[in-house]
């Protein structure tokens, strides 16, 4: 493949992700920084999503506000279809309750590798803050069931824990991840003592943030041409 030619002039031109989030103009004569972009890509490619970096880390949840149901929300439960489009594009599951097509025939597959590519993935968003982080900012964290059970059964023991998720004087959680693989196992543990958590950025409205992306697959389609051997 023939290399532009580094002075070469680029036809003005702008384009846009889903929900036109961001905007890029190349302008007649201006030279393309290809650090920035690197470190564009580096920073959206991540999604903002917190990882674990190390056996154990303190957290904290924060609440959001759920705007279109008028009420607060800690967190949303998403099951998404990672392998089963021909494009590798992410899908969301309709459900298998609702009828979902491609969890209709993920349950008739008998190769177990498949069957992991097939079937939803369940993850339990939350908006969080590392407690560990300088920045204290807020970032979105996939949840396994492990965790997020543990979690909630210690937000909802309001006895113990009145008003756990309170940022000005809540409880900070002490998760941990142990293993890898199908041998990983989960724990979490309330803080000893309640804290203020004083953190920057914006606390996402997780709902309104999954109706964002369009979803216009044709899922029958994509479910009678997965293999099912």
């Amino acid at each position: 493949m023939a290399r532009a030619k580094k002075n070469a002039k680029a036809k003005s031109k702008s384009s846009a992700r889903k929900g036109g989030a961001t905007t890029v103009d190349v302008i007649d004569g201006e030279d393309v920084d290809y650090g920035d972009i690197a470190g564009d890509y580096k920073q959206d490619n991540t999604g903002n999503f917190w990882k674990f970096t190390k056996p154990k880390h303190k957290i904290r949840v924060l609440p959001f506000r759920d705007v279109a149901a008028g009420r607060v929300r800690a967190y949303l439960k998403e099951a998404k279809h990672f392998g089963a489009h021909p494009d590798h594009k992410l899908l969301n599951c309709i459900g298998k309750d609702a009828g979902c097509p491609i969890c209709r025939v993920a349950n008739t597959v008998t190769d177990k590798k498949l069957q992991k590519e097939y079937r939803p993935s369940v993850k339990y968003l939350m908006n969080i803050v590392d407690m560990d982080d300088p920045e204290r900012k807020v970032q979105l964290y996939r949840a396994p069931k492990a965790i997020w059970s543990k979690v909630m059964d210690i937000v909802l023991d309001t006895e113990e824990y009145p008003d756990a998720l309170d940022p000005a004087d809540g409880i900070d959680f002490n998760i941990t991840k142990e293993g890898e693989g199908f041998n990983t196992s989960y724990g979490a543990q309330p803080a000893m003592k309640r804290s203020a958590c004083n953190f920057t950025g914006t606390i996402v409205d997780l709902v309104a943030r999954d109706a964002s992306f369009e979803d216009d697959a044709d899922y029958e389609q994509i479910a009678s041409e997965m293999v099912t051997g």
